[in-house]
């Protein structure tokens, strides 16, 4: 009975040994995790839908909103009509702050007089602060509603 106890301990041993994993040639040797993905370069002309900070014209809302007051003049086709509505303009403050690219995105309802307006004021703003990514300056769009209201 001690000797088959000892056989079965012996084969219960060796068969455990023999389970344990020895590590390959394969398995021993580490693979590199992969390289992080490089940053996408930013090109000089590259125009942005949104950035870190906002473009802002100078002396903020305020000012622009008295600067919009002082030079929109009401097309008199429009208050003959009694034309009220509000017309979206989209545009790119370049990184000096010069305005580029005026459109109307969505007009004021059968007045494109009004639309003219408005796409006129906003080629003859100063220049703004632009906006920044990073802490430099970047081209990037910018959408402005402008009420016409009687």
């Amino acid at each position: 009975m001690k000797s088959i106890f000892t056989l079965l301990l012996l084969a219960l041993a060796s068969n455990a040994y023999s389970q344990e994993e020895t590590p390959t040639q394969s398995e021993n040797t580490e693979v590199p995790p992969p390289p992080p993905e490089p940053a996408v370069p930013q090109q000089e002309d590259q125009i942005l839908d949104y950035a870190d900070e906002i473009a802002e014209y100078p002396g903020g809302q305020p000012a622009m909103r008295e600067f919009l007051q002082k030079n929109i003049n009401y097309p008199p086709s429009a208050v003959a009509k009694k034309l009220t509505g509000k017309c979206y303009l989209k545009f790119v403050v370049n990184k000096s702050g010069q305005i580029s690219n005026v459109s109307v995105i969505r007009g004021v309802p059968n007045c494109p007089e009004c639309d003219k307006e408005a796409v006129r004021v906003v080629k003859m703003m100063p220049k703004w602060q632009p906006a920044r990514n990073e802490g430099k300056p970047v081209n990037c769009y910018f959408t402005l509603p402008i009420a016409f209201q009687l």
